[in-house]
């Protein structure tokens, strides 16, 4: 970096602060605030590691993170995953000096969670594909890097969980909370997503659901003072519109009447306004999940997947799916859920067969 140090002029009360270059031929700079100097100097010193063909992962991570497009909580996540497991395994090599073996070793042998590493896989294979296109690394030493028991990451398999035995999960879910339940399995919606619904967000006719935010994390609630956030990939007001069922019209009017939830208040006021953790839902959920026998590793999540799989056992076209859940790239949809479309292919078959045989019937 090209300066060595703020400095305080002592003398001088207008303008007491000023940056010493490592270059005595550089003019010095004063400034009225050493805020003022701090920032002169960040700039400055992010303009020079942009160009810096040898910036360390620890630096370029966290630019990397800054500029992502992200929601405050996914960039939480990404900060966390940086702070607990890359930056120590290896934050201070160069981007460029990273190798497969050195991802392999932190992805299988360092992280003992399938879930942590499957998540830092995917993050650090984002910013390696940047870097290569920032020109900071030539090959990316996540390719081909595979998590042992991270399949049903990238395909869901799962319980596919039962009317009756979702009544049995909401018999010990807390009265004010049950229908979040109904709204994940039923509406596709993230767990995050499905407690800071609002009432507004239901079409005055009752048959779409205009989700726009998300529950905000402790950490970003922390430091932005907002209880929610922008749903994942999208911008502060933008949001996605899902259909309504009538089973799921129902209980958001019954819930909304009982509970005295008035036409711009929230659903789950617990959790919006009074800052109720999620973790208080997922307890209760794993309560009753266990009450019903339910495998150990199915999570309010998988709620979301059995909404995904009876829309696509519904012949809900794959494209208006990815629509309703909300991902950003529809190659995400297939990835998650190829393996539930392969029927789809037998019967496209057929109907290809069937309009040949009309064609040539048509010839004759």
């Amino acid at each position: 970096m090209s300066v060595s140090a703020i400095i305080r002029f002592d003398g001088s009360e207008s303008r007491p602060f000023g940056i010493r270059y490592r270059d005595p031929q550089q003019r010095q700079k004063t400034f009225t605030t050493k805020h003022a100097a701090e920032a002169f100097v960040a700039e400055l010193t992010k303009d020079e590691t942009a160009t810096d063909p040898y910036e360390t992962v620890e630096s370029y991570g966290y630019r990397y993170i800054d500029q992502h497009h992200g929601t405050p909580n996914t960039k939480y996540g990404f900060r966390g995953l940086m702070n607990l497991h890359i930056v120590p395994a290896f934050g201070k090599y160069p981007v460029c000096e990273v190798t497969h073996e050195m991802v392999k070793r932190l992805l299988l042998e360092t992280i003992d969670s399938v879930w942590a590493a499957e998540h830092c896989r995917s993050f650090l294979n984002g910013l390696f594909l940047e870097a290569m296109a920032d020109g900071k690394a030539t090959h990316n030493p996540v390719h081909r890097v595979k998590i042992p028991g991270a399949v049903r990451n990238q395909q869901a398999v799962f319980h596919d969980v039962t009317y009756q035995e979702l009544l049995t999960i909401e018999s010990v879910i807390v009265d004010e909370w049950k229908l979040a339940l109904w709204l994940m399995r039923f509406a596709g919606l993230r767990i995050s997503e499905a407690l800071a619904v609002n009432a507004n967000c239901l079409s005055k006719d009752g048959t779409v659901l205009t989700v726009h935010e998300q529950l905000s994390k402790p950490a970003a609630f922390k430091s932005t003072g907002k209880r929610t956030a922008p749903l994942k990939f999208k911008a502060l007001g933008h949001g996605r519109d899902i259909p309504v069922r009538s089973i799921l019209r129902e209980k958001i009017e019954a819930h909304c009447k009982r509970f005295g939830i008035g036409p711009d208040d929230y659903l789950f006021p617990a959790f919006v306004i009074d800052g109720r953790d999620m973790g208080a839902f997922r307890g209760a959920f794993n309560a009753g999940k266990a009450l019903a026998h339910i495998p150990d590793d199915f999570s309010p999540h998988d709620l979301r997947h059995c909404y995904a799989t009876e829309c696509l056992n519904r012949d809900i076209k794959i494209q208006d799916l990815a629509r309703y859940l909300g991902h950003e790239n529809i190659n995400v949809t297939f990835q998650t859920y190829f393996h539930l479309t392969e029927s789809m292919i037998t019967e496209d078959r057929k109907r290809l067969d069937d309009g040949d045989k009309m064609m040539s019937h048509n010839a004759a």
